[in-house]
């Protein structure tokens, strides 16, 4: 059995503690999921910082940081490349460190030495094949022109590090992992003639005594090729209850690959020799959803992962029908709306969309599939597959063969609920249900937006920043969007198109990003800290025109909505 898709990142640190004096050994390993059609996604790494406080800002101090002497460029989905040390003999102070930068040199910048040294056209770049089977290589981008991707971690370096014992000494490595999710927030863009890639979603970070995974395989002679290799291809999803209790969430996943082989990792594990159970989701277009109950799981390396089934589970193949998310239209002043609904429902660009069903056996329903928005469409890269049928139910058996029962959900067979999510958004109602139409067609769904974000700091929901764009020539640009993110993670967008047209001879265009989590002074949200990059060409020459523009700070809107921000094209 071989496992594909797996890591290629690492780092070497020596780490220092304040009190001890001592040094740690510390190894970081870059993990990433994706979807079937992507074959490569390098990355070009410069450095890497620490920070003890959860809420503090890439430009804030108390980062303590490491820049790389040579960048260094990895194939997230290379199997077979050797761990490549970065830097070694950085000494990092003791502590806690609740927020992890990892630093690439973007697409933009001047190839890096090693992207050269490996052929590269970019210092990140994806290759993926479309639905003609023909294959692409572009660019990847991410949600500011400069990425320094936040990672939100809780790791210890030095005395009381979670890898210490009682009564035993200081430990003498410390290994980290950090996971890209690219199964989800990888996506195409299309620019005229011209195209490119963007991940718009978050990255973990992991000390990997505190994680494990799940293996196993698939038969999927039953299914045909177009299913297993296509974008949205089959999944497998490990899953807990949420913590408010109304439904199953999604950990971490893991394609299945063309062998019918999967990996999931990392998994958290919690402390104690008991480790955690999940309940692991395998789901896919055209086959019916399978679900195995209670798999646990211990904390240990790939090596180690727990084995789901003594021999392959047999893909069973479902009858299916499509949906996907209104168009969306964007006016001169940057107002979103969605055909067939209201502004007020429309979604976030970062959004993704849960297809939830409830199994007999449980009342918080289990997600069975879940698809992200295409941040500068809002609509899904194609439309999603849903599975007209029951679903799969057995319990894991040790290691051993799985039994199955079909079970026919509560909503009805071919029937979930939805609800969305986003980042620095909470989960959105369970409120909204789809099942299959009486005839072939797409469903068009509308459910509800994301709630604002949970916990002692509530962001206030809808917050609107106003940007001035200006260009020298006017009709220079005249398409493009202006892209907002947080730590890398792309939050809101709006569609340029309209203003540029509405601005004419004066090449000045002014639009609102509506829906941002903000705070106010008597009810700040500190994590409203926001990047902004205009992304503008000319539709008659894309492949020359394309050009990103940033404004030269990070806007704090984590107490009040500045009166606006100015971008100069060049």
């Amino acid at each position: 059995m071989t496992f594909p898709r797996r890591l290629t990142l690492a780092l070497l640190v020596l780490v220092g503690t304040a009190t001890a004096g001592c040094s740690v050994k510390t190894t970081i390993n870059t993990t990433s999921s994706s979807a079937a059609n992507y074959s490569h996604v390098y990355v070009t790494v410069s450095g890497f910082a620490f920070n003890k406080s959860a809420t503090a800002r890439a430009t804030d101090p108390g980062w303590v940081t490491v820049t790389l002497k040579t960048p260094v460029t990895v194939d997230l989905l290379d199997p077979d490349r050797a761990l490549p040390t970065l830097v070694t003999d950085a000494v990092i102070p003791g502590g806690t460190y609740l927020q992890m930068q990892l630093q690439l040199i973007g697409s933009s910048a001047a190839l890096a030495t090693s992207a050269t040294a490996l052929g590269l056209g970019y210092n990140d770049e994806v290759t993926y094949t479309d639905s003609a089977g023909a294959s692409h290589t572009v660019t990847l981008e991410f949600g500011t022109t400069s990425p320094t991707l936040l990672l939100p971690t809780s790791v210890v370096f030095g005395s009381g590090s979670a890898a210490v014992t009682s009564g035993s000494s200081e430990p003498t490595s410390l290994t980290l992992t950090t996971w890209f999710d690219m199964t989800r927030y990888l996506h195409v863009l299309n620019y005229g003639s011209q195209s490119s890639a963007l991940y718009s979603g978050p990255v973990s970070a992991y000390d990997v005594t505190t994680v494990g995974g799940i293996k196993g395989s698939l038969d999927l002679s039953a299914l045909g090729s177009a299913v297993q290799g296509g974008r949205q291809g089959i999944v497998a999803t490990a899953e807990q209850l949420s913590a408010d209790g109304t439904r199953r969430i999604d950990v971490g996943n893991a394609t299945v690959q063309s062998d019918g082989s999967f990996l999931i990792y990392p998994l958290p594990v919690a402390s104690g020799s008991g480790g955690t159970s999940y309940d692991v989701v395998l789901h896919g277009s055209a086959m019916e959803p399978m679900v195995v109950l209670s798999v646990p799981v211990s904390a240990g390396g790939t090596d180690k992962a727990t084995e789901l089934s003594g021999s392959a589970l047999t893909a069973v193949p479902s009858a299916t029908y499509s949906v996907n998310t209104g168009v969306v239209t964007t006016t001169p002043a940057g107002v979103v709306t969605t055909s067939g609904s209201s502004a007020f429902t429309t979604l976030p660009a970062s959004a993704s969309v849960d297809f939830y069903q409830t199994l007999p056996i449980s009342s918080a329903p289990y997600l069975m599939e879940s698809a992200a928005l295409n941040p500068l469409t809002r609509q899904f890269d194609a439309d999603w597959a849903l599975p007209n049928s029951n679903v799969l139910v057995g319990t894991y058996n040790g290691g051993g063969s799985v039994a199955f029962s079909e079970r026919t959900p509560i909503e009805g067979t071919g029937s979930y609920l939805l609800a969305t999510r986003a980042p620095l958004r909470g989960a959105g109602p369970l409120d909204t249900r789809v099942s299959a139409p009486g005839r072939a067609q797409t469903v068009t769904v509308y459910p509800s937006p994301p709630l604002p974000a949970s916990g002692s700091l509530i962001g206030v929901a809808n917050g609107a920043l106003q940007v001035q764009l200006s260009q020298a020539t006017a009709g220079h640009y005249n398409t493009g969007t202006l892209i907002v993110s947080h730590g890398g993670v792309v939050i809101q967008n709006v569609d340029l198109t309209a203003a540029f047209a509405q601005a004419g001879a004066s090449g000045t265009l002014a639009v609102y990003v509506i829906g941002l989590p903000t705070g106010t002074a008597a009810q700040p949200y500190l994590p409203a800290q926001y990047d902004v990059v205009a992304r503008v060409w000319n539709s008659a020459t894309p492949s020359t025109s394309l050009t990103f523009a940033s404004l030269t700070n990070t806007l704090d809107l984590s107490a009040q909505i500045p009166f606006g921000a100015v971008i100069t094209l060049p």
